[in-house]
């Protein structure tokens, strides 16, 4: 193989590699992009989920507190009958 062959091989190589390279960046930062985008969705969808979960719970407080309060209402009110009864 000539000296001038050779080199006209190396540099269509090169060039193929660079070409490749090329298109190869362009595939990650799609993928980045994508990455992104995706997280910054995921990070939305867990934002509404704590708010969800903040105001279920709050709710369930709210519950729990009432029925603690008509439980010590009615305990009250059972108490205080069987003291008259009692009399």
């Amino acid at each position: 193989m000539s000296e001038e062959k050779r080199i006209d091989r190396i540099e269509r190589v090169c060039d193929q590699n660079t070409v490749e390279f090329g298109e190869l960046r362009l595939k990650m930062t799609e993928a980045l992009s994508q990455t992104m985008i995706d997280n910054a969705k995921t990070r939305e969808d867990n934002a509404r989920t704590r708010e969800a979960l903040h105001q279920g719970f709050s709710s369930l407080s709210r519950w729990v507190l009432a029925a603690s309060a008509a439980g010590g209402l009615v305990a009250g009110l059972v108490g205080f009958i069987a003291i008259i009864l009692g009399k």
